[in-house]
């Protein structure tokens, strides 16, 4: 792509007053010690036609004042103030104001590769794609990347079939779908969706909701997206709510997938797996009764499509079963599969 270009049109766009092409949805909280490396890798994008909305969620460690620098110094540009209420509210906050045809999320935490938006953009403009995506790595805070530039990259089209059956595999694969930083929405996509309350597992939730409306989508088959791994960020701390709250975000994606199908095996075993680990994770803690009454009555709601869809063999039946009422042998599984990995 011609580098020249996107920014010609973004002049011309300012000029004569029009939306930008691509909306970036950056929820800020307290991340003051990467929210500069994350806006740099924005602003060094080869596709330059786009809008940064910088929701400051109350932030007290003067992330507020490095937005308010950005947006002073580039127009593309904007930091938006709310009293702390979240990263759902503040991505809720961002695609209310969004004015682009294209919805793109990154966290203030982690940083792209500056031709992420244009491989992004280039591909699903190519075909009647509803998003594209791109791989993500996971990177140490202190850990450089060496970036190279993408001559041929590789794509892949994926079927909605597809992509809800690959939410619910693999542990791994799944969080490639799961997350919606790696991700270019069409915005027709996401009209009347937003993020749940949940605590956790808000990007399932809402992809789930986007994916049962796709026709297809496309896969830049690169890892362009950098999620910084750091122990004081949201998902390393766990308490009683978040528990319950991935019970029951896994619990309410069943409300999107279709009765009886492939999709909903995929779905329904997932969710099985959330139980298991739940209550292995709440074993020894004050709020062990909470969460285990809370797997029962999802159980008691499940248990019937679980047994009845033709999708799961009858030895993922019978061995499921055996997890739920027996935790002991959970616990061996689990303790059996992390001594196997040690001694590899």
């Amino acid at each position: 792509m011609d580098e020249s270009v996107p920014n010609r049109v973004t002049e011309e766009r300012e000029m004569n007053n029009l939306n930008p092409t691509i909306s970036i949805i950056v929820p800020v909280y307290n991340t003051a010690l990467y929210l500069s490396k994350c806006l740099n890798s924005i602003a060094a994008q080869t596709f330059t036609d786009f809008e940064v909305l910088m929701i400051d969620d109350g932030s007290t460690d003067g992330s507020g004042e490095i937005c308010d620098r950005y947006s002073q110094s580039d127009s593309r540009f904007i930091a938006i103030h709310q009293s702390n209420q979240g990263v759902s509210a503040s991505r809720n906050n961002g695609l209310k104001q969004a004015r682009g045809s294209y919805i793109s999320f990154i966290d203030s935490d982690d940083y792209v590769h500056p031709q992420m938006l244009e491989l992004l953009y280039m591909t699903v403009r190519q075909g009647d794609y509803d998003f594209s995506m791109v791989r993500y790595l996971s990177v140490n805070i202190d850990q450089e990347i060496e970036i190279e530039r993408i001559i041929e990259p590789h794509f892949r089209e994926l079927s909605r079939e597809e992509i809800l059956c690959k939410l619910f595999g693999k542990s791994g694969e799944d969080v490639q779908y799961m997350i919606c930083c790696n991700k270019l929405y069409d915005k027709c996509l996401l009209e009347n969706i937003y993020f749940s309350a949940f605590k956790v597992s808000e990007d399932l939730l809402f992809n789930v909701e986007v994916f049962s409306k796709v026709r297809q989508a496309i896969e830049v088959d690169s890892k362009l997206y950098y999620y910084t791994q750091r122990n004081t960020s949201a998902s390393h701390s766990v308490s009683e709510k978040q528990i319950i709250d991935r019970i029951d975000a896994s619990y309410t994606c069943l409300r999107y997938i279709p009765s009886g199908s492939a999709e909903e095996a995929c779905c329904v075993m997932k969710l099985y797996k959330v139980l298991f680990s739940s209550r292995f994770l709440g074993r020894r803690e004050v709020y062990l009764k909470n969460v285990v009454r809370r797997i029962k009555e999802v159980h008691k709601q499940i248990y019937k499509c679980f047994l009845q869809n033709k999708y799961i063999s009858t030895v993922y039946k019978i061995l499921f079963m055996g997890f739920f009422y027996c935790p002991l042998l959970y616990r061996f599984f689990v303790g059996f599969n992390e001594l196997r990995a040690k001694r590899v």
